[in-house]
């Protein structure tokens, strides 16, 4: 069994290296010894998960929860695969498991409220990215998304606080250069509109785009 969690240990650093399909493998040799490996089931769903193939995730990592359901991020990354499925109240559901367990995560917060955004609940929404800003300030992603939030709630003053904040943060962030422009053409201001969409079309010229799987 010690040779089995070496191996888990060398997927795992094949894994955070990014080197995918030599982690799966090796997860899945650690499952022909150990059907009943929840981390490596976990983890071989979060693999899938990064291929786009959120069904098979939702398979491996539901398998793995019920083996140890105490994990957050199991639930976390559950909820995550019925986020991509668009099934937004049960990736919710999912999230509250996952903060039940560890209340202090900004990353669920933060997904949280754009599944909560997706159901049409704004209100919930921005308390959701409020409470992530509140576990870490630094978050750009959080910014924008509750910029996008309050956009949609025609809070003009705290939607474009929140976009310069972000950009402040991540000045090549074209996404909020775009949702910055968005609320200046609502308001009519079409000059500034312009210019933060060059902003934005120049940053995804200069650098990979880091932020394209949120709003």
């Amino acid at each position: 069994m010690s040779d089995i969690r070496g191996v888990l240990v060398e997927a795992v650093r094949l894994h955070q290296m990014g080197h995918l399909q030599q982690a799966a493998t090796l997860y899945r040799k650690v499952l022909t010894a150990d059907p009943n490996s929840a981390d490596a089931l976990h983890l071989l769903g979060m693999i899938a998960l990064q291929q786009d193939q959120a069904a098979i995730a939702l398979e491996l990592i539901g398998k793995a929860i019920i083996l140890n359901n105490r994990e957050a991020s199991y639930h976390f990354h559950h909820a995550l695969a019925l986020q991509t499925l668009n099934d937004m109240q049960g990736a919710v559901t999912g999230y509250r498991r996952a903060l039940a367990l560890k209340p202090d995560d900004a990353d669920v917060y933060n997904n949280m409220g754009n599944a909560l955004a997706a159901l049409d609940r704004p209100e919930e929404s921005v308390a959701a990215f409020r409470r992530a800003l509140a576990l870490r300030p630094d978050n750009a992603v959080a910014h924008n998304n509750l910029g996008h939030v309050q956009r949609g709630l025609q809070r003009w003053e705290e939607a474009e606080a929140s976009f310069r904040k972000a950009i402040a943060l991540a000045p090549a962030y074209a996404s909020a250069f775009v949702n910055l422009g968005n609320l200046y053409r609502d308001r009519d201001d079409l000059r500034s509109a312009e210019s933060c969409y060059r902003r934005a079309s120049r940053s995804r010229r200069a650098i990979p785009q880091p932020f394209a799987a949120l709003v």
